[in-house]
């Protein structure tokens, strides 16, 4: 049977955004799929199985790097092997009936469930807001500045965040934030030590593959537990924040900063691409703020509502 890898080349979101190709491919050319990922004992990809990447299967192997047309379709289905390592999907014509489909075939360890579910009846009688905060190889541009068009991959300054959930409290102030983050949690004194936050902690820890992404928290975990939150204060460009809005769980809105902006002025909106893939819409909006609707009060923050977990 010809065989279709994803390996451990990237962070854990980005990994589940080249699914729905290899479920394509799949369908179209009857490839299976493999995963070499060191976490498939925290969840689970229906469809798939877990297989390590030998050198005998590099044997008659074709690395996709970059997917941009149509017609390279039919050049994969001469390959006995092939390695998926890009997040670069066909067009939405080709990929939209895979796209939120895969992502219901993800399905998280039930101890995990349990311990989720726990977790947030804890505050069941208060809204939860998500937040994500993306470092790690992400550039954290130091001063009163934030350009998300200077660069790629830019963090958005602390000042962002602590403006943004301010004014959340000022419209509920019962309000709890899930805070996910990269990094260690001294990192963001001036969040925890401001807001009602809340984090989930595990004795357990997650591996990941890059320093970029290194963090004290486990991201599995995180990351379907923040696609439990209907609102969350994103990370623009982060594929961790666009998986949990609008492709894990149910629908999902994310609150984004404006592309450009200062400490004197800071502004966020929101966006909901639910159901789109990340590459390029996601990333395109955080950077032009395209399909994204400013907020001008906290009468217009959408409502908040607790978490919800009935897609477990």
């Amino acid at each position: 049977m010809k065989k279709l890898f994803i390996t451990n080349y990237v962070g854990l979101a980005s990994r589940l955004e080249t699914l729905p190709l290899a479920f394509m491919l799949k369908d179209y050319y009857d490839y299976e799929i493999n995963l070499d990922w060191p976490d498939l004992n925290d969840f689970n990809v229906v469809g798939t199985k877990k297989r390590k990447f030998q050198l005998y299967h590099r044997l008659n192997l074709h690395k996709i790097l970059n997917y941009n047309h149509p017609d390279r379709l039919i050049s994969f289905q001469k390959f006995k092997n092939l390695n998926l390592r890009t997040q670069f999907g066909p067009p939405d014509y080709l990929l939209n009936k895979y796209y939120l489909s895969t992502y219901r075939k993800l399905k998280l360890n039930p101890l995990y469930i349990d311990k989720i579910i726990d977790f947030f009846t804890n505050f069941s009688d208060s809204p939860v807001v998500g937040v994500h905060i993306r470092r790690g190889d992400f550039i954290l541009e130091k001063g009163d500045n934030y350009d998300a068009t200077s660069q790629e991959s830019v963090s958005v300054p602390t000042w962002w965040y602590k403006y943004v959930m301010k004014k959340i409290v000022e419209r509920e102030p019962t309000v709890k934030f899930f805070v996910s983050y990269t990094g260690l949690k001294s990192d963001y004194k001036e969040i925890f030590d401001n807001f009602d936050c809340i984090k989930f902690n595990l004795n357990q820890k997650h591996f990941d593959n890059s320093s970029g992404h290194h963090s004290e928290g486990h991201a599995v975990c995180d990351l379907f537990a923040l696609a439990c939150c209907k609102v969350i204060i994103a990370s623009p460009c982060s594929s961790f924040s666009h998986v949990a809005v609008n492709a894990l769980g149910n629908k999902s809105l994310a609150i984004l900063p404006r592309n450009k902006m200062t400490k004197n002025n800071p502004e966020y909106g929101s966006l909901s691409i639910w159901g789109k893939q990340a590459r390029n819409l996601w990333y395109d909006s955080c950077r032009t703020n395209k399909n994204w609707n400013p907020i001008n009060s906290v009468k217009n923050i959408p409502n908040l509502g607790t978490p919800d977990y009935s897609w477990f």
